[in-house]
């Protein structure tokens, strides 16, 4: 795939799936990002649900 506006060429999964098999140091890194960010976002939203919670009591 194409990008227009840039000329650059944007990965499809099967490039991710053959970098995945062919370099296991690449997979380890990715997966390490994958599971920082996604940590990180659902420390965040849980984070964000408990002030929700906890401004209520506040107030009364």
């Amino acid at each position: 795939m194409v990008n227009g506006t840039q000329g650059q060429v944007q990965p499809t999964p099967q490039d991710f799936q053959r970098l995945l098999t062919e370099n296991p140091l690449a997979a380890a890194q990715l997966r390490a990002i994958v599971f920082e960010r996604l940590y990180l976002e659902g420390r965040k939203g849980f984070e964000e649900e408990s002030e929700s919670k906890s401004e209520p009591d506040k107030e009364a």
